[in-house]
């Protein structure tokens, strides 16, 4: 006989107990002092299989499955076949209000019959998806877990999916049935990231607001717990944990975090900052030990912030890299206050010579170079310091020429300001800057056999060509002519070069018979392959007479 369904059903309460009447999706709740009860319209999936007399194919399958359950005779067997035979041709529809209905039914029992009707019916059917009913055999199976009375969550199917299933979880969550949650989510197979991990996430959290066990306890239990389960973060769990005002239990809890990006910003929020800066420098996170750096530098006094990153290289460089690039002035402090004079003077000396140094006075590019020896003084680096000083005595001439002439002499080396001098025909002052500044005699020559060339002084350079012997040669002499588009005062000086290098001397001028002639006359076969290369093309006669003096050559050896 078919279960008998009612559309309502009834409770009787006594006359002084409280209702309270809540309105849900489906229907509605009667709430009393010791009684929770769901009123609702017998839903349609449920009526058509169980209604008396339903001649609907959902009730057709259940009687059938239930024929075959208890088929001990083929007169069982027979009234299962004649009901499969009367539906065959809506079979699906059958099976789909089989499923249907097992999801309106609270009570386990009639959902397993309901369920194994569908599979029943299922299993005559070769085309159909098998995702609707494992489906709801899943989650009849999760809406009876929580229906228990222990959890307290009595939802039917409809509300649950309204509801969605991480809604529900997150219920679960809050009321603290961790585990269940966690089954659940094994069972469902969802991914460890929106499941496992975000509850076992909440469930350390909750862990850290229990004051009345030990840091150490909930720290190792936390980690034996979690692990390294993908998902969790541990800064998460420690800014719980400080948000309670367990900062020792936070330390604790970020030893088991693997990326210091989230650890150190948590320990300088916990004031922490030495812990903090060593997380930063061990993480090799440049844009990390910076920020820690910074917030040191702000929140500290100069001296305080010295002594925390003096005994730290890889802080203390950065930093003052850092200062290299934005603040120049606490650079020098830094290395005045750190003993380290040279890097001190280097930086007074860099200062001088900055962009921002072409917009200073000479008095204060002279004051900023005076700091510098000073501290070069004070290290004992006494070069740098004489360096340092002649500078300063070169751009006092600097200034005077400027005056004179006026023209740019400023931040010229010596050798250029020495050329230049030469340039505007003021030996005098060439010579004196010679003497001050102890210029080699060899580099002194180079300077002014060039500068003269380039003013077109040829006169006084063939007066200083010969006042003495060269100490650099002629070459020099010719070169620096030629350079000039002179090839007459170069030719002056071919003479007087040294034997070996007249050839080249030749080829230059393009006299390359008296090239060939002189090559021929030191008996040098290069030097006269340097002339046929050169006039290969153009001069038939001469590559024909080298040819000549080549085999001469020859003969000769």
């Amino acid at each position: 006989m078919k279960a008998l369904h009612t559309f309502l059903t009834y409770f009787t309460y006594q006359m002084d107990s409280v209702v309270h009447l809540v309105q849900e999706l489906d229907g509605v709740r009667i709430i009393g002092n010791e009684t929770h009860e769901l009123l609702q319209r017998v839903p349609a999936a449920v009526e058509q299989v169980f209604k008396i007399g339903s001649m609907e194919p959902g009730a057709m399958l259940f009687d059938a499955s239930k024929e075959f359950e208890a088929s001990n005779a083929s007169l069982s067997l027979g009234k299962t076949e004649e009901y499969i035979r009367m539906i065959k041709e809506r079979l699906p529809e059958a099976v789909q209000q089989c499923i249907h209905a097992a999801a309106a039914e609270h009570e386990p029992a009639i959902q397993r019959g309901l369920l194994r009707a569908a599979s029943f019916g299922k299993s005559f059917l070769t085309d159909m998806p098998p995702h609707a009913f494992v489906s709801m055999c899943r989650n009849l199976r999760v809406l009876n877990a929580v229906r228990d009375y222990m959890v307290g969550i009595p939802l039917t199917y409809g509300e649950l999916e309204k509801l969605t299933m991480k809604t529900l979880l997150d219920r679960l969550v809050f009321r603290r049935h961790y585990c269940l949650a966690i089954r659940i989510c094994d069972y469902l197979k969802i991914p460890k990231g929106e499941g496992a991990s975000r509850i076992l996430g909440h469930w350390a959290c909750y862990k850290v607001q229990q004051a009345n066990v030990d840091d150490e306890e909930i720290a190792r239990a936390i980690n034996s717990k979690l692990g390294e389960t993908p998902g969790i973060s541990y800064s998460e769990i420690a800014s719980k944990a400080v948000d309670c005002g367990r900062t020792h239990l936070a330390i604790k809890l970020l030893d088991y975090e693997a990326k210091a990006a989230d650890q150190v910003p948590l320990l300088m929020r916990m004031n922490k900052d030495d812990l903090a800066l060593e997380k930063a420098i061990m993480s090799g996170d440049t844009d990390l030990v910076y920020m820690v750096v910074m917030h040191l530098k702000d929140n500290l006094t100069l001296g305080e912030f010295l002594m925390v990153i003096r005994y730290r290289p890889v802080a203390l460089s950065l930093y003052i890299k850092y200062c290299k690039d934005q603040d120049r002035r606490t650079l020098v402090d830094l290395f005045y206050q750190d003993d380290q004079f040279m890097n001190s003077g280097n930086a007074f000396v860099q200062d001088s010579y900055s962009e921002k140094a072409s917009y200073k006075t000479i008095e204060s590019k002279m004051n900023t170079l005076s700091k510098a020896q000073m501290s070069y003084q004070q290290g004992g680096f006494q070069f740098y310091s004489k360096a340092t000083e002649e500078q300063m005595k070169l751009m006092e001439y600097q200034v005077k020429l400027e005056e004179k002439y006026k023209k740019t002499f400023m931040d010229l080396s010596l050798s250029d300001t020495i050329y230049q001098c030469i340039l505007q025909g003021d030996l005098k002052v060439s010579e004196q800057l010679k003497k001050e500044f102890k210029v080699p005699d060899k580099r002194f020559y180079s300077l002014k056999v060039r500068s003269l060339a380039e003013s077109h002084n040829w006169l006084e350079l063939d007066k200083f060509s010969k006042a003495r012997k060269s100490l650099i040669g002629y070459e020099p002499f010719f070169e620096a002519c030629l350079e000039c588009n002179n090839i007459i005062e170069a030719e002056k000086y071919v003479s007087r070069v040294l034997p070996e290098n007249k050839v080249t001397c030749y080829v230059k001028l393009g006299k390359y018979e008296d090239a060939a002639e002189t090559a021929f006359a030191h008996k040098s076969e290069e030097g006269l392959d340097l002339v046929l290369g050169k006039c290969a093309t153009s001069n038939r006669p001469l590559v024909n007479r080298i040819q000549e003096m080549k085999a001469q050559l020859r003969q000769r050896r």
